[in-house]
């Protein structure tokens, strides 16, 4: 992923034994955009979780970047 991940307007895919791909992507709005898009589907769906990330995975990954956190000495 190129700089700014999170606002990315392009990607670069790499494969063993092939040329790069570099793929312009259309970025919409000023972030989140997806995530708000799936639980505005998931209200209006009256679902309490979405099929794209689980209740669980979500607490995956809090563990994993509190991990991360205590790893680097982050604090606030």
């Amino acid at each position: 992923m190129h700089p700014r991940f999170h606002h990315a307007e392009k990607i670069t895919l790499k494969v063993d034994g092939e040329e790069d791909e570099v793929i312009d992507l259309k970025y919409e709005g000023n972030g989140y955009v997806h995530e708000i898009s799936e639980v505005n589907r998931c209200v209006l769906n009256a679902q309490t979780e979405s099929e794209k990330h689980s209740h669980a995975r979500s607490i995956e990954l809090s563990e994993l970047l509190d991990r991360v956190k205590d790893g680097i000495g982050l604090s606030y």
